[in-house]
C-alpha cells in the first residue's frame, strides 16, 4: 500500500509538471475528437483506423475543458494505471516487491514519460493496453476451476469482459500488437498456450469488428497504415539513410530509457541467474526489440513502445544495484530506503536537466504549445 501511494504521488507530481503539452502530431488526434463531437467532417482515416481510442475517450472532457486539459486528464489516469499494472506485472515476473516498485518509479521518471504520457498524445494509452493483457495472463493463468459452477461462470464472464476491453485497447496505438505477440511467446514458454489463444481470440474479435466498420465506411484497411506510415514519414523527411544507422538506433534506445533505466536494464539482464525467469523475460522482450528495430525511424517515443518489456527487467536490475551499494563502505550506513530515494531524485533531476538543456526550461508545460504549430495553437485557443 505504501509503495502504491508513493507511486501515485510521484505520478501526480510529474504530470503536474508536464501536463497537457500539444505537439505537431496532436493535430490528427484532436481532429478525431472533433469528428466524434460532430464539430468537423474532416478526419485522418489513418488515425481513425489505428489510433482512435484515446481521441474518443478525450473528446467529451475536451469539449468542456479544452483539448490540453481533456487529454491531460485522460492520459494522467492512464499513466496512473500503467504504473500500478507495471508494479503487478513486475512482481509476478520477479517475485520481488522491491523490483516491482522500482519498475514503476522508473516508468514515471523516464524521459519519454515526462514529455509525452500526460500530453495531447496516445503513448500512455498504448502502454496501458500493452500491459493489461499480460497482467490478465499472469494473474489468471493458473487459477483452478472451483466446485461452485456459478463462481466459475462469474470468473469466465469477468475474464472475457476484461479481454474484450483489452481488445478494444488494441485501438490505442499499434504498439499494442507487440505485447500481444509477447503474450503468445510467454504462454508457449509457460505451456499455457490454450489459455493465451482464448484470451487473444476474445481480444481480436472487437478489434476486427471495428476494422470491418472502418473498411465498409471509409474503404480503408488498417494494415496499409501500419506498414506504410513509417515509410511515408522517412520519405517526407528525407531520413531513408538513417533507417539502419547503428548510431541512430542506439541513440533512440538510450534516450528512450534516459537517464538511468538502460543501466538498470543491463544489470538486470546480466545478474539474474534464474534460467526459467530469463526465458520468460526474453519471451516478452523479443517482440518488443524486433518491433523497435523493424520500424523505419526511431526516436525516444518509439523506444517507449518497449517499456512493457524492458522496465520489469530494469526494476529488477535496480533492486540488485541498490543491494550492491548497501554493501559498500559509507553507503551501507544509508540503508536501502535512502539510497533508493537518492537514485530516484538523480533520475528526476537528470531528466529535467535534459529538458532544460534541450528546450530552455526545466518544465515545458508552462507553455503547452511550445512544440505546436502556431496554426494549431490558434485553432485551440
Amino acid at each position: 500500500m505504501k509503495d502504491r501511494l508513493a507511486i501515485a504521488i510521484l505520478v501526480l507530481t510529474e504530470t503536474f509538471l508536464h501536463f497537457g503539452i500539444v505537439y505537431s502530431d496532436s493535430k490528427s488526434y484532436i481532429a478525431v475528437s472533433r469528428y466524434v463531437l460532430g464539430e468537423t467532417s474532416r478526419v485522418s482515416v489513418d488515425t481513425l483506423s489505428v489510433r482512435p481510442l484515446i481521441p474518443f475517450l478525450a473528446a467529451l472532457p475536451s469539449k468542456y475543458l479544452g483539448f490540453p486539459i481533456g487529454y491531460g486528464l485522460i492520459n494522467t489516469l492512464l499513466l496512473l494505471g500503467c504504473a500500478f499494472i507495471m508494479y503487478d506485472v513486475t512482481h509476478s515476473l520477479t517475485s520481488s516487491r522491491g523490483a516491482a516498485a522500482f519498475s514503476s518509479f522508473l516508468l514515471v521518471t523516464t524521459l519519454p514519460t515526462l514529455l509525452y504520457f500526460s500530453s495531447v498524445m496516445t503513448e500512455a494509452g498504448g502502454l496501458f493496453f500493452q500491459l493489461l493483457p499480460i497482467y490478465l495472463y499472469l494473474r489468471f493463468k493458473d487459477q483452478e476451476e472451483k466446485s461452485n459452477p456459478f463462481l466459475n461462470l462469474k470468473r469466465r464472464v469477468f475474464l472475457y469482459t476484461m479481454h474484450v476491453i483489452a481488445g478494444i485497447g488494441l485501438l490505442a496505438r499499434e504498439v499494442t500488437y507487440l505485447s500481444a505477440a509477447s503474450l503468445l511467446l510467454l504462454a508457449l514458454v509457460d505451456r499455457r498456450a490454450k489459455f493465451a489463444f482464448k484470451s487473444l481470440l476474445a481480444m481480436i474479435i472487437p478489434f476486427l469488428l471495428y476494422q470491418t466498420y472502418v473498411f465498409i465506411t471509409y474503404g480503408h484497411v488498417f494494415v496499409k497504415t501500419v506498414i506504410g506510415s513509417g515509410f511515408q514519414y522517412i520519405e517526407a523527411k528525407g531520413l531513408q539513410h538513417k533507417t539502419w544507422d547503428p548510431e541512430e538506433i542506439a541513440k533512440a534506445f538510450l534516450l528512450g530509457h534516459y537517464p538511468l533505466t538502460s543501466i538498470f536494464l543491463l544489470v538486470g539482464l546480466l545478474l539474474d541467474e534464474d534460467r526459467s525467469r530469463n526465458l520468460r523475460y526474453f519471451a516478452i522482450l523479443l517482440p518488443a526489440v524486433l518491433g523497435f528495430l523493424a520500424w523505419p525511424f526511431r526516436d525516444l517515443r518509439i523506444a517507449s513502445a518497449m517499456f512493457y518489456a524492458t522496465l520489469p527487467i530494469a526494476g529488477l536490475g535496480m533492486s540488485y544495484f541498490v543491494k550492491y551499494l548497501t554493501r559498500k563502505p559509507l553507503l551501507n550506513k544509508l540503508g536501502e530506503r535512502k539510497i533508493t530515494v537518492i537514485l530516484i531524485l538523480v533520475q528526476i533531476l537528470l531528466a529535467n536537466l535534459y529538458t532544460l538543456r534541450t528546450f530552455g526550461r526545466f518544465s515545458v508545460p508552462w507553455d503547452v504549445y511550445l512544440f505546436a504549430p502556431s496554426s494549431l495553437r490558434a485553432g485551440l485557443e
